[in-house]
């Protein structure tokens, strides 16, 4: 809630008395209540019968979502397995020392763009990292080492129940309006 700079006497003096007057009815309805001989649990009953009214109308407002279980999910009964993590005081002397690659190994035809060209003509490394950034992580990496890798890891089984909203943006006036190449300059001859 911000601070109102307007703050003169006037209005302090308002919200003072609304105040006052909010905590005065609070203190006639509780009497009132005592008087009709309400006990403390029947109040409770009451606000409680309240609030799950309240929770029923709220849960009939909201809308039905329908979330599908993807295959690929309901088909993994054996979880991931990580590499064994040592302790700094261990040293590795109860464990075997067992490495496992992050990375799933690169394509040759892919590691080959690294040695043709330079990265300033757009070959060489820029050509390898341009068609690395083009796989999706799980296509790239042996299992999430973060996680925050949860989000994008297996991204493409989401996506192919992904239906667009039919309200969204579409690319008809750039594709249809503007021009591909540009304000054309014809010369003019006098």
């Amino acid at each position: 809630m911000s601070r109102e700079l307007g703050m003169t006497t006037a209005v302090l003096n308002f919200y003072k008395e609304n105040i006052a007057k909010e905590a005065h009815y609070r203190l006639l309805a509780r009497q009132r209540e005592i008087e009709e001989g309400m006990t403390e649990e029947e109040r409770l009953a009451k606000f409680n019968s309240a609030h799950q009214k309240r929770l029923a109308r709220q849960r009939e407002m909201s809308p039905k979502v329908e979330i599908p279980v993807l295959e690929k999910q309901i088909q993994k009964s054996d979880p991931i397995k990580l590499p064994a993590l040592s302790r700094n005081g261990d040293n590795g002397q109860n464990k075997e020392n067992v490495t496992v690659n992050l990375m799933k190994p690169v394509d040759a035809s892919v590691r080959g763009q690294i040695l043709n060209g330079i990265s300033k003509e757009g070959l060489g490394k820029h050509a390898y990292l341009a068609s690395r950034k083009m796989l999706a992580p799980q296509d790239k990496y042996n299992y999430q080492a973060l996680s925050s890798w949860d989000y994008g890891w297996d991204v493409s089984d989401a996506l192919k129940f992904h239906k667009p909203s039919p309200f969204a943006r579409k690319m008809i006036v750039n594709q249809t309006f503007y021009r591909r190449n540009g304000v054309q300059n014809s010369p003019v001859e006098i």
